[in-house]
């Protein structure tokens, strides 16, 4: 995991909503399901770039650095007709936006940063919509590849309390 680290990773699923049953037989209610946002934190950690051993000459050597670890908040918005989501990431991969969609009762969106400018961390998001949270992982890197993250969010409901 965290082998697809980076801005050029594809995110942003095909078209497609659905408004079948979702996760656990629950009608749901279009392609966001019950819910049309959800927020909170996620915990970022240093991770790696995968070279397969056929690329003998490609080397990834950068210093260690702190950007990027830490936590912050996420904030995920989702149009129920179409199953587009906007939204944010703040802290220390942040400020940046998120833009994917819903299909299926899984989530996938790009991270792009707020002001392209910075070179700070981009990438994508990833997550599975089930019993009203988002859970799922960032996979992000800096602008010039020289830090790469991963991150863990569980986001619940817009509006409720975090247990």
């Amino acid at each position: 995991a965290g082998a697809d680290a980076g801005a050029g990773a594809g995110a942003g699923a095909g078209a497609g909503a659905t408004t079948d049953a979702g996760a656990g037989g629950h009608a749901s209610a279009g392609p966001c399901g019950s819910g049309r946002g959800w927020d909170g934190k996620y915990r970022s950690a240093a991770a790696g770039i995968y070279v397969p051993p056929s690329w003998k000459s490609v080397r990834w050597r950068v210093p260690e650095t702190t950007a990027g670890l830490g936590e912050g908040a996420i904030a995920v918005v989702c149009d129920a007709e179409t199953g587009q989501v906007t939204g944010s990431v703040d802290g220390v991969l942040g400020p940046a936006t998120l833009r994917g969609r819903i299909v299926e009762g899984g989530l996938t969106a790009t991270v792009v940063r707020a002001d392209p400018g910075d070179h700070g961390f981009a990438g994508t998001l990833v997550a599975t919509i089930d019993e009203g949270h988002a859970r799922g992982t960032m996979n992000v890197s800096l602008g010039e590849a020289s830090a790469v993250r991963v991150a863990t969010f569980d986001l619940a409901p817009s509006g409720s309390a975090a247990p």
